[in-house]
């Protein structure tokens, strides 16, 4: 009966010291924002930043040295194909194409002079025969004809090689000589030209934009080319939608779509590294303004994914705690964990919470929290120190300015 009477006295004891630190902790109550969970539509975006280009255009460069004689238009024409664009002094390949004609010219007779000995091989070949039926010339005689118009069919052959060669000579030295008169290779605007009549070029590098004499862009279709963080590239794919703004054109934004994800890291830098990686990412723009060039820093979002009346909580409302160090349960992991502090009967209870896809302002929760719960969302201070149990007076004014400019800096860290 005595140790019943103890210990019921000591559960009274313990209870009361447990109501009064509740009622401290309520005494000393901190004053939070407050709002419920609710419903909304959420879209993903990742960003990044890069330059508009011209979804197609070509360097053309010089493949000889020569004088500029003429340059037959400006940078910013439109050209169609084949409208000529330069004239280089074509003096060295004119001559070489006379010389590979010429050579052809002596080629061409020498096979007619062939072709004419071996038809007097063939006439002299069946008159030796006719001449042996009737026994009027020996075998030997036989012998030295068959020789003499195997010997013309070789010469015949090796004529016709000479002139094939010499033919081959000449589309060459010609093919060399097209090359003084560069022409534009697709329709476009000269989005740049490096020589005027007087200079003289050199042969340029296919693999040197540097060396191009001149670049000729389609404007009809262009593109941003922009560069997403490793972390964020692998939700992106082709044909999701995005939104292109231009730095130069504050007030322009230009819808498009994803048409190419890069499969190796753009600046991969050295093995082993552990530098950020960014992968280039194309987007097709829907239309095309007028104002828009080629180079003009660009920066585009791109839509992810969307979910329509989610369960979502503020992104300020989200913070770490390891739940561990409030309970002693076992079950309860014993690391940090992202979660929520809910308001229940005036005191802050932690939650563990499951997240899915970030919007702007809010994240996706799919386990931890239910539609109606009031959860604590700032400010700030207040919620980076908040305890388990501790008591909340609970306000729903909006967040303050200072709160605000903490959250931005908070996401910027986060992301």
């Amino acid at each position: 009966m005595k140790r019943f009477v103890v210990g019921a006295l000591i559960v009274t004891v313990l209870a009361v010291i447990v109501g009064m630190n509740i009622l401290h902790t309520r005494e000393k109550a901190v004053e939070v924002d407050v709002v419920e969970v609710g419903r909304r539509d959420l879209v993903a975006k990742v960003s990044g930043s890069g330059r508009i280009e011209a979804r197609k255009s070509v360097s053309i460069t010089s493949n000889l040295v020569g004088k500029v004689l003429e340059v037959a238009v400006e940078e910013g024409d439109r050209v169609e194909k084949g409208q000529l664009i330069l004239r280089i002094d074509p003096g060295e390949r004119s001559a070489l194409v006379e010389q590979a004609e010429a050579s052809l010219a002596r080629a061409e007779a020498h096979e007619k002079l062939a072709a004419a000995e071996l038809r007097q091989a063939e006439f002299e070949l069946r008159r030796t025969k006719d001449l042996i039926g009737r026994d009027l010339a020996s075998s030997q005689d036989l012998e030295s004809a068959e020789t003499r118009h195997d010997v013309r069919v070789a010469n015949l052959s090796a004529a016709r090689e000479d002139v094939r060669n010499s033919r081959a000579r000449v589309a060459h030295a010609r093919y060399e000589l097209d090359k003084t008169v560069i022409r534009a290779e697709i329709p476009g605007v000269i989005v740049r030209l490096s020589v005027e009549e007087g200079e003289n070029v050199l042969a340029g590098d296919l693999y040197n934009s540097g060396s191009a004499i001149v670049v000729i862009a389609d404007l009809s279709e262009m593109e941003a080319q922009v560069l997403i963080d490793e972390t964020e590239v692998i939700g992106v794919e082709r044909g999701q939608e995005a939104v292109v703004t231009v730095d130069a054109f504050p007030d322009l934004e230009i819808s498009g779509h994803v048409t190419e994800v890069g499969n190796s890291a753009y600046n991969a830098g050295p093995l082993g590294s552990q530098e950020a990686k960014d992968f280039r990412v194309r987007v097709l723009l829907d239309d095309v303004p007028e104002r828009l060039r080629p180079g003009l820093s660009a920066r585009a979002e791109i839509v992810t994914e969307e979910r329509a009346g989610a369960l979502a909580v503020p992104i300020e409302a989200l913070t770490v705690r390891n739940p561990r160090k409030e309970t002693p349960d076992e079950d309860v992991p014993d690391k940090e964990t992202e979660g929520v502090f809910l308001a229940v009967d005036g005191a802050a209870v932690f939650r563990a919470v499951k997240t899915g896809i970030a919007g702007e302002k809010h994240f996706e929760v799919v386990a931890g929290v239910e539609e109606g719960d009031e959860i604590v969302r700032g400010p700030f201070e207040a919620l980076r120190t908040l305890d388990q149990n501790e008591g909340v007076e609970l306000r729903r004014d909006p967040l303050d300015t200072r709160d605000a400019e903490r959250l931005e800096d908070r996401l910027m860290l986060r992301r």
